[in-house]
This record gives structure tokens, sequence and C-alpha cells, in this order.
């Protein structure tokens, strides 16, 4: 089963650069997907299922940067209602948009028009596949960045669930995340990447995440809910030091968003909707 952030196997190249960011700044990634492939002219629409249209990809953005403001992201120059106003620790819909290349830039919601982009990214996403654009890192320490990962949406096989982790978690080093009798179901690599994907059975488990080396976990995920039939990415989030660590949930097979919080992720989520 392939990893989730190898690029679909297409020798996708990670460009251009994060550069120096200050409050008064910005950092630009630049990231492309080669893939040769024509630009259609349907304009980007949500979608409610997992599945694109023919010739065309879906392409969703996940906000993972505690100290990051809020962002309205463009595709290609033009606003879009779902990217409207993308908070931390939300998960956009998938976006379904023509195989091709496309720029996003994400823009502070309350910036003025002029602003310089916190974040820039340059797709070139192939049909039929599925992608998730993560705003990552920190503003105060220069990581903010864009990571990308390709989603595998396939069906599981007949009574499975498939789930896999994003670690999102900056001083956070390698894990292992187990269940009951199963001390390593899937191996969390560091900061910024994503486990493979693992079938597991549909049900309730806890999921523990423990650090490379440790005895006991650094946090858990208690009572997560998978139905067989369906995809799930949890992106492990918050910091270490500041004991901020939690999780969102969300449901690839479907719109693509966020259908569960655990522990810190759940609380300030819940609190900035005060």
């Amino acid at each position: 089963m392939r990893s989730a952030d190898r690029l679909a196997g297409i020798g996708a190249t990670l460009r251009g650069l994060l550069g120096p960011l200050t409050r008064g700044g910005a950092a630009r990634l630049a990231l492309l997907l080669l893939v040769a492939l024509p630009l259609g002219a349907l304009p980007a629409t949500a979608r409610e299922t997992g599945e694109p249209e023919k010739g065309a990809a879906l392409v969703r953005v996940v906000h993972l940067s505690p100290d990051a403001p809020a962002v309205r992201v463009t595709v290609d120059g033009e606003d879009v209602k779902a990217l409207s106003d993308v908070a931390y620790l939300d998960a956009t819909p998938y976006l379904e948009l023509p195989a091709g290349p496309h720029r996003l830039a994400a823009y502070p919601t309350e910036a003025e028009p002029d602003v310089e982009p916190v974040l820039e990214a340059e797709i070139e996403p192939g049909a039929g596949e599925s992608y998730t654009v993560v705003g990552i890192g920190l503003v105060e320490d220069e990581t903010l960045a864009a990571r990308l990962f390709v989603d595998n949406n396939r069906e599981p096989e007949r009574g499975k669930a498939k789930v896999r982790i994003v670690h999102a978690v900056p001083d956070l080093g390698p894990a292992r995340v187990g269940s009951g009798d199963t001390p390593e179901l899937l191996v969390l690599p560091g900061f910024s990447n994503a486990s493979g994907y693992a079938e597991v059975d549909g049900g309730t488990y806890t999921l523990d995440v423990t650090p490379s080396g440790a005895d006991s976990p650094a946090f858990s995920f208690p009572e997560a809910t998978v139905e067989a039939g369906s995809i799930y990415t949890a992106f492990a989030v918050g910091q270490a030091a500041e004991k901020t660590l939690g999780a969102i949930v969300t449901e690839d097979s479907a719109e693509g968003e966020v259908v569960a919080r655990t522990g810190d992720a759940r609380k300030t989520k819940e609190n900035s909707t005060d």
C-alpha cells in the first residue's frame, strides 16, 4: 500500500521555497506536481463525494498552523466561497478542479486587497486523483509552510475502513500508533509527514500515539469510531511543549470535511466559536 505522502508515484517535486517570515512579511512555498496533463476550463466547485468527475481532480485545504491567522484562499486568482474563511483546525470540502496547473494563494481573511499572500502553492493535479494541501508549522519560528499529500480514496476491502494519520505537531518526533493488542497499527514519520493507510474493521477504537523510544503515549484518540467502507485521515495537531495535543478527523470518502475533534483540538475549536 503506497504512502500517503508519495505524490501518486508520479515524481512530484517540491520547489520554491520557504522564505523568511516576520509578522509584517510573507512566506512563499511553491509545490509543483510534474504531470503532463492539459488545463481545462471548469470552475472550482465543491463536491459531495470522494470521486472527481472525468478529467478533474479533487483538492481541499486544511489549516493546521496554531499561530497563523484565518485565511482566504484563492484559486488561480479567483475567490472561492468554500475557501473564503479557513481558520485553524478547519478542513474545507474537496473542490473539483480540472486536471492541470493551478495556483493557490492564502491571504489573512481580514487583510487589505493588496497584501502579499502568506503562502502560495502551485499544483498540477492528475485526473481522477484527490489531494490535500496543509498549512503547517509556526509563524513565530518561521517554519510556516505548505505540504501536499495525495489522498488514496479508493474503497477499502469489504467490511473494512481505511485510516491514516498526518503528523502536524512541530515539537513531536516520529511515533507509532497502536490500539489495544496492536501496539503498532501505523508508523507515523516525523513532523509534516503522513503514515501509510491501515485497513481496520469498522468499529470504535482508542488510538494511542507513542513517541519512538517511549513507553507511554503522548496522547490518545479515545472512542474513535470508523465505519466500514469509509476512509479517514486523522491530523495530529497542537504543540507538545504547550500541552495542547489533539487531533481532527476528516472523512475523505465523503466531502472531506472534519467529522470529529479530540483533545485540545476540540477545546480550541469550541472556545473559538463561543
